[in-house]
């Protein structure tokens, strides 16, 4: 259980920094935040699904079509929440952009985290317990 907690915050840790590092770069090129936001997003997902699939969930008992179906489902869920976020803060005006989209990214990363841990790489014999 350690063991995979850490892979996860492994992985959870790279998602969140693939996702980062993209989003400025993209800013840094002159594109708009929210465009690079969405952009850099995508990036994340594939990598998030593929490193919890093969390195924190490695012999997880869900098919891998159902858990990316779920993952999917966190990963919408959480680009909302980076949304909702990201508007409130740049709306507010109060902070630059690049540290508003930090705190978006983080924050939401950090509420996928459990999603994902707790339902969608959760098995269904994991579930009965």
């Amino acid at each position: 259980m350690i063991g995979q907690a850490f892979r996860f915050s492994l992985i959870g840790f790279c998602i969140t920094l693939v996702h980062l590092v993209a989003a400025r770069a993209l800013v840094a090129t002159g594109v708009s935040v929210t465009t690079a936001n969405r952009l850099a997003f995508g990036c994340a997902v594939c990598a998030g699904f593929l490193g919890h699939s093969w390195f924190s969930f490695a012999g997880h008992s869900v098919p891998k079509r159902q858990a990316f179906a779920k993952y999917g489902l966190v990963a919408i869920t959480g680009y909302l929440i980076n949304e909702t976020i990201l508007a409130l803060l740049l709306s507010a005006d109060v902070i630059a952009p690049v540290i508003a989209l930090t705190v978006a990214i983080v924050s939401a990363a950090a509420i996928s985290f459990v999603f994902s841990r707790t339902w969608a790489f959760r098995s269904c014999s994991q579930k009965d317990r």
